[in-house]
């Protein structure tokens, strides 16, 4: 009986602290908790939220609506499209300015706008956020994006790309193969 009086009382502390939400918490701190305990393979979003830690500066959850969220992309959109040159001696990346295009793509800016919504979905999972606050991300649609190109291989890129089919391990059924 002595299990279920603890087990009780192990819920009844958990709701608790599931009441007293903090308050006034910086959207700059939820993007290093969630920093904190990220383990995905996309290495531009600490990149892309570190942006986002300067356009949201010391704005609070409860301040951050959609009409933030919209008037920053489109900041986001007036800034420079960066490229990765390297680390510099002291060990932190170096970008620079793109030549080709002035400005960031829509597929970029798609990026960075899915990059701050994990963040505050994560904020609203772990209670973070205030009790029944709107994702300011949703009802955002997503920026057209090109459909890419189409590049058709040349004759020795071809002979290349069978020459290392036929060396795999990997077998795969199709036609070809006979």
């Amino acid at each position: 009986m002595s299990a279920l009086t603890n087990a009780a009382a192990g819920i009844d502390d958990r709701l608790m602290a599931l009441a007293e939400r903090p308050q006034g918490l910086a959207v700059r701190e939820v993007i290093n908790g969630t920093c904190s305990v990220m383990r995905g393979r996309n290495g531009t979003l600490p990149s892309r939220l570190r942006v986002w830690q300067v356009l949201f500066g010391d704005m609070t959850l409860e301040q951050a609506d959609s009409d933030v969220i919209h008037a920053a992309r489109s900041e986001l959109a007036t800034m420079p499209a960066l490229a990765f040159k390297g680390l510099d001696v002291d060990g932190r990346k170096i970008f620079t300015p793109k030549r080709v295009r002035g400005t960031k793509s829509s597929a970029t800016l798609n990026r960075y706008l899915a990059a701050i919504s994990s963040v505050l979905s994560w904020a609203i999972e772990e209670r973070l956020a205030p009790r029944g606050w709107a994702h300011p991300c949703r009802g955002f649609k997503l920026m057209k994006e090109p459909d890419g190109r189409v590049r058709f291989l040349d004759e020795g890129e071809r002979e290349r790309h069978f020459a290392a089919r036929k060396a795999s391990q990997c077998r795969l059924n199709s036609a070809s193969d006979n």
